[in-house]
């Protein structure tokens, strides 16, 4: 017949052909196929090409980008897609009197329970308009209450807030003092008995302008995830329509239950926010404490993202540490050393003294150039210079933004990079001061490291910690117009004691820095550090008790630890909350 039709081949062609067995890219697309087809009907089968890609990897499907989105093309699988926004709210005037904007569109957290942010929605069903209200935790994203009423009124929104504290409480999560629950200027929110709520629970109040969705970014965007994965009509959490406000708890519940722990999120690494929350604190707890008959409070210290020095260290609380080792911190969100998803330790150059560039001759960070020196120190061989150790440096830059992660700069990897320690153990990085945002006070992240070769798991590292800067040299660089918010920044945290990290004691971990704005700083930090000593608790160490997500995990170390109960919230006075912040 082919050759009737004029096609030229021969008889062995067309048998070997014919006969042939399927090559191994139709044999991995028909699994492939196979798995795309698995998840039409499930919460999985929202997920667009990204996503897939993440979630076939994750079930141990070695494959490309590039062939997801063939597959899903040739199956007409597109994921669900946001409809169109309806405007709900109008500007509105400005004489009215409510708490201030805390959290100026900074939807960051170093820990949990440090910002929660909140706003509710509404769904038809057959028995009329059902409201659902949402408090998400700014940290790793995760729902931490919700519920669901026939009446938008005052009660709604005070029971989700009920829930999210339940939850924390019974999850390893307490919350503690210096939490921000922001929301929208809608009159649930503004009203006094919701506002004595906040006071009770001793939670800062915060309330972004009227008709602005960007002040509440956050919260809008998880609530339009909601409306399309739950709402919309083919959703896998219900089908057909919805009749009562039953129907809408039920689906609600169980995408809540799955936005948790399986969902991933591009924002944590492709990772759920369970997942998040243990990956990044679990693997990272330090002892601060312990308390009665032998029980360990642990509590988890906070990432910065780091901004500029202090040239005077106040009194810090006794160390709960071996006098001399550098105190152990967490990573923090933003460490690009493998934990969430991003590893920058095995890209061609990282290894450098000057880390102000790109790796790949990209932008550069601006800034005050810092000079910083690490002396590292072996304490279990009598504390001899640490030869041949290799240190990680990473920091944000002077708008308060970590490349690779802050919106505007995922595609830089500037303010990063690994020196090795020469035989004085001194390894040195030219940078840039950091910049301060919102919560924290300045600080640059580091991790220590056996050797050169161990610098690309996270797992290897021998020592997690933060360098301090002094304040008088933070107000002298602040003034500068390259560092346009951090002065204010600075100024809420209002001092090294009121910082979630050195706020248990920060001598350690203060630098020594000479210089001024016009020239440059150069800075130095003695690292202490004690091979004999397990630099992380394994899963569930600690107190007895302890959750998923690890005993007194949402306990900052600043006031004690002890619980705000009673107290008014830090939010009622602009520029008297300087434990309101990350």
């Amino acid at each position: 017949m082919l050759t009737e039709r004029g096609v030229k081949v021969a008889p062995r062609t067309y048998r070997n052909w014919k006969t042939a067995s399927p090559s191994r890219r139709t044999v991995a697309d028909a699994h492939l196929t196979n798995a795309l087809r698995e998840t039409v009907g499930t919460a999985e089968g929202l997920y667009g090409r990204r996503k897939m890609t993440v979630h076939l990897r994750r079930h141990g499907h070695d494959v490309a980008a590039c062939t997801v989105d063939r597959l899903m093309r040739d199956e007409g699988l597109s994921g669900a897609v946001r409809g169109r926004r309806h405007r709900t709210t109008v500007p509105g005037g400005s004489d009215s009197r409510r708490a201030p904007d805390l959290v100026d569109r900074d939807f960051t957290a170093e820990v949990p329970n440090r910002k929660w942010v909140t706003d509710f929605t509404y769904c038809r069903t057959w028995a009329g308009f059902v409201y659902v209200a949402f408090v998400i935790d700014c940290f790793s994203r995760a729902i931490v209450g919700w519920h669901a009423a026939t009446v938008k009124d005052t009660a709604m929104v005070t029971t989700a807030l009920k829930m999210a504290l339940w939850r924390r409480d019974h999850t390893g999560h307490p919350v503690g003092s210096g939490l921000i629950h922001h929301s929208d200027a809608g009159s649930q929110y503004t009203s006094i008995a919701f506002a004595e709520t906040l006071v009770l629970e001793g939670i800062a109040a915060s309330i972004g302008s009227v008709g602005d969705a960007y002040d509440n970014a956050l919260a809008e965007s998880t609530i339009g995830l909601f409306k399309t994965e739950v709402i919309a009509k083919g959703n896998p959490f219900h089908p057909g329509p919805y009749k009562s406000v039953e129907d809408v708890e039920y689906a609600t519940m169980e995408w809540v239950d799955w936005f948790n722990r399986s969902r991933l999120h591009s924002r944590l690494g492709y990772v759920p926010p369970d997942e998040f929350d243990i990956t990044t604190l679990v693997t990272r707890r330090r002892v601060l404490g312990v308390v009665g008959a032998g029980a360990g409070a642990l509590a988890l210290a906070a990432c910065s993202t780091g901004t500029a020095s202090t040239t005077t260290t106040a009194s810090a609380t006794a160390s709960v540490t071996p006098a001399g080792e550098i105190p152990e911190e967490t990573n923090g969100p933003s460490p690009a050393d493998g934990t969430n998803g991003i590893n920058v330790l095995e890209e061609s150059g990282i290894v450098r003294r000057d880390i102000t560039s790109s790796l790949d001759g990209g932008s550069t960070a601006d800034g005050v150039p810092l000079s910083l020196t690490f002396t590292v120190t072996d304490t279990a061989n009598g504390g001899v210079p640490f030869d041949g150790v290799a240190v990680y440096a990473w920091q944000c830059d002077a708008q308060g933004r970590y490349s690779m992660y802050s919106e505007g700069v995922e595609d830089q990897t500037y303010l990063r990079g690994i020196q090795i320690t020469d035989a004085d153990g001194t390894a040195t990085f030219e940078t840039i001061v950091p910049g301060c945002y919102t919560g924290r006070w300045t600080h640059i992240h580091f991790e220590i490291y056996p050797d050169a070769d161990s610098a690309t798991d996270a797992d290897n590292a021998i020592a997690t910690s933060q360098v301090a800067f002094p304040q008088d040299m933070l107000d002298a660089v602040y003034q500068l117009s390259t560092y346009p918010e951090s002065a204010r920044n600075l100024a809420q945290v209002g001092s090294l004691d009121n910082d979630n990290v050195f706020g248990d004691g920060y001598d350690l971990q203060m630098g020594t820095f000479t210089g001024d704005p016009a020239t440059g700083y150069v800075g130095t930090l003695a690292v202490a550090v004690d091979t004999t000593t397990e630099p992380t608790l394994s899963h569930g160490a600690g107190a007895p008790g302890a959750g998923p997500g690890g005993p007194g995990a949402g306990q900052p170390p600043a006031g004690a630890g002890t619980p705000p109960a009673g107290a008014p919230p830090n939010g009622t006075a602009p520029g008297t909350t300087p434990a309101t912040t990350n």
